[in-house]
């Protein structure tokens, strides 16, 4: 009779095989995986720790559309290559959440008014006819 933490911990192993054999030749889709797999692992509910809550922002921030970066992928897995210690994983998934906070914030800002130079907004620049395609600038000399 297997103990749930063998179970875990079988699965942890099995799921880190996955992750290293993906990680050769590592396409967008096996990135992926190994924030699904690590979310799986780290998987226990309110109560799961930092690594947890991290892993749990960075997979919302990324089903709302704003994916983490190839470096920030390759942070995330160097952090679970130097696991028990999950200071470099925690490191990893905080600045990933810092870099996709970015990018929903560059989405979400207003866009900016444009320059307008000479003139009122919206109006034509001083000496410049409605309609006429031509101007009423003097050019000196005047008769």
């Amino acid at each position: 009779m297997t103990t749930q933490l063998g179970r875990r911990t079988l699965l942890a192993t099995l799921a880190a095989g996955f992750v290293a054999a993906g990680s050769i030749g590592a396409t967008g889709a096996a990135h992926a995986d190994v924030l699904d797999d690590l979310a799986a692992q780290y998987d226990t509910g309110s109560g799961g720790g930092q690594v947890s809550t991290l892993i749990h922002s960075v997979i919302k921030l990324r089903a709302q559309g704003y994916g983490p970066s190839k470096g920030n992928l390759e942070d995330i897995q160097n952090g679970i290559d130097h696991r028990p210690n999950e200071m470099l994983l925690i490191k990893a998934l905080k600045s990933t959440i810092a870099f996709q906070q970015r990018n929903q914030a560059r989405r979400n800002s207003t866009p900016q008014s444009p320059i307008v130079i000479g003139g009122t907004p919206g109006g034509l620049p001083p000496g410049i006819l409605p309609n006429t395609g031509g101007s009423n600038i003097t050019l000196g000399g005047g008769q």
